[in-house]
């Protein structure tokens, strides 16, 4: 049976994750209140020999619920949204680093927007934690606050940016593309998912609500 991880730097020492991903987040962070995950964060970063905690998510399904729920918000100085794409890849992909006094978490996703197919993950996965999580006024991308946006402003900021930086990748299936109506029903989902937060069964009603999702395209 696999050893408990009972801290970050218990993780580490024993190499539990050497390249961490938000899942051994979600296990870390089991049964911990957001102070006691908070505490040992910041206990991390003071006694180790670097202000900076990177955790590696190369997937475009990659679920931000799983750590900024246990970060304390008044803490957070920003979230900035960046891009995470790699000199081979044929699209734009994005990640976040969330900014504390005491040093900043990189996690490099994956999220993309050049297909119906992975598009609403942005929505589910980025946007709704964030907002969730109370820090609107406190994600940036390119200098803007991203979430002080309607989520569907907030995705047409960052397609004109995967757009201008990788045209051909809008081409890779023409026919799988997120028609406005779509991204309209994708930003409401993310209202209504945001007015359940904190109500009984939370995480089943918001599953219920996401797996409801309905883009297809004929073949």
């Amino acid at each position: 049976m696999q050893n408990e991880i009972f801290s970050i730097a218990d993780a580490i020492e024993f190499a539990e994750f050497s390249n961490p991903t938000l899942w051994d987040f979600k296990r870390l962070t089991s049964g911990k209140t957001q102070e006691e995950f908070t505490d040992e964060l910041i206990s991390h970063f003071k006694f180790s020999h670097s202000k900076h905690l990177k955790i590696d998510e190369h997937s475009s399904f990659a679920n931000l619920g799983h750590i900024i729920y246990k970060i304390s918000p008044e803490l957070i100085n920003e979230v900035e949204v960046f891009d995470t794409t790699y000199s081979s890849d044929d699209v734009t992909t994005f990640g976040v680093k969330i900014k504390l006094d005491a040093g900043t978490i990189e996690i490099e996703a994956h999220w993309t927007l050049w297909s119906a197919s992975n598009t609403p993950f942005v929505f589910e996965r980025m946007f709704t934690p964030l907002l969730n999580a109370g820090l609107k006024d406190k994600v940036t991308f390119n200098g803007a606050k991203l979430l002080m946006l309607e989520p569907k402003d907030a995705y047409y900021l960052m397609l004109d940016y995967a757009v201008q930086q990788n045209p051909e990748q809008m081409k890779m299936a023409p026919d799988d593309k997120l028609n406005e109506s779509e991204v309209e029903m994708l930003s409401q989902m993310v209202h209504d998912t945001t007015n359940l937060f904190g109500t009984e069964d939370y995480d089943e009603k918001v599953r219920q609500i996401w797996c409801n999702v309905k883009i297809t395209r004929k073949k």
